[in-house]
């Protein structure tokens, strides 16, 4: 099926999406909470960190049934109650006794309608702007980014004034204010579905070899990228970041990577993506095992800004890339089967970044294991054409 707009596109429309991203983006300010979890469960890093595992796999499992429920409600509608489930499962979380609750308003609830909303917000977004996909999911993904860049400071001073209640709460709310915005910048757009005719090559047996490639090329690509965010404060304080900048580490990462899903997606317009499938995860490659091999806060710093900037810019081109290859309706699903290897990664990646760190009380293992996995993805991005 595929959604035709007549008329002239509303800039509202690219408003509201980008809306929907910014608020939704503030799960990925996570590290912030990592330390405030393990003080008020009692729980060791790698327990903590399952927090945003458990949320980046539930994120890809919205991702992954978007494609099946975005045409059930209006636009304006699913927007609507993807919001405010996602403020209720910040709600339970910030009354929560235990680590388990946590889990489920965060993790599941939020996380969830994290990925309806944000491959949603990618959908509505092509489908109005069908001759800048890779310019409108850039920004669409950069807004993503900007929500994790400007909260976690915020986040900071309210846990600090408020606690881990009040903090979670005045979240919810904003993730909830925003929805009669994002309604009104939705509601009138017109919507029609019809089959799409354009031949895919997915059912052929190089179709099938390059879905892999893209699968395996973006779980490994976005490893790095990952466990970074998951940890980049506690990265940031193993680098001996001075304590009073160490709430940057998340803010500069996230601005990076808004930075790096607008240029990527303006590069993917410009047909190179598939050249940026190799180079963007061999740059990141070089970043990590910098950051591994020389953790000063100079190497830290300047690895946090290409990590968001790579990061960012593989977010943006894979499904432009994908929407190119598949066409813009059958990208949708090819890009959910793709970004489960996202979710696999979500899942592994901060875990396996906890784990090390409590037998190890370093970073560096997980950091040369990101590097590597970036390499693997250089390989995957050379084979994924089609």
């Amino acid at each position: 099926m595929s959604t035709d707009r007549s008329g002239n596109t509303d800039l509202r429309t690219l408003y509201g999406t980008m809306t929907i991203t910014l608020v939704l983006g503030t799960i990925h300010a996570f590290s912030v909470l990592l330390t405030p979890i393990e003080l008020r469960f009692g729980v060791g890093r790698s327990q903590a960190s399952l927090v945003y595992s458990f949320a980046l796999t539930a994120l890809t499992v919205g991702v992954l049934l978007g494609s099946r429920v975005y045409s059930r409600w209006t636009p304006a509608t699913f927007a609507t109650i993807v919001l405010l489930l996602g403020a209720a499962g910040l709600g339970v979380s910030a009354f929560a006794s235990s680590l388990v609750t946590v889990w489920v308003g965060y993790s599941v609830i939020f996380g969830l309608t994290n990925g309806l909303g944000y491959g949603f917000a990618l959908h509505i977004a092509t489908k109005a702007y069908p001759d800048r996909r890779g310019s409108v999911i850039g920004l669409v993904t950069a807004s993503y980014a900007l929500g994790a860049a400007v909260s976690p400071y915020p986040l900071m001073i309210a846990l600090e004034n408020w606690g881990w209640s009040g903090s979670l709460c005045s979240l919810a709310l904003i993730v909830a204010g925003v929805t009669p915005l994002v309604w009104w910048c939705l509601r009138q757009i017109p919507i029609t579905y019809k089959i799409e005719k354009r031949c895919e090559h997915i059912c052929t047996i190089s179709g099938v070899q390059a879905l892999a490639w893209l699968w395996v090329g973006y779980g490994s690509a976005v490893f790095a990228g990952l466990m970074i965010i998951g940890h980049a404060t506690a990265i940031a304080s193993y680098a001996s970041v001075p304590a009073k900048w160490v709430v940057f580490a998340p803010i500069v990462l996230a601005l990076a990577n808004m930075f790096g899903g607008v240029i990527g997606g303006r590069l993917a317009d410009a047909k190179i993506g598939l050249q940026l499938l190799v180079a963007l995860p061999l740059i990141s490659a070089l970043t990590t095992f910098s950051i591994a091999l020389a953790p000063g806060v100079a190497a830290i710093i300047l690895g946090l800004i290409i990590t968001g900037l790579t990061y960012g810019a593989l977010i943006a081109v894979y499904p432009a890339m994908i929407s190119r290859i598949y066409g813009v309706t059958k990208g949708v699903r090819i890009y959910g089967i793709v970004f489960t290897a996202w979710g696999v990664t979500g899942l592994v990646a901060p875990w396996t970044a906890g784990w090390l760190y409590d037998r190890t009380q370093d970073y560096t293992l997980g950091l040369i294991i990101a590097g590597c996995l970036s390499l693997m993805s250089a390989i995957s991005g050379q084979k994924s054409k089609p």
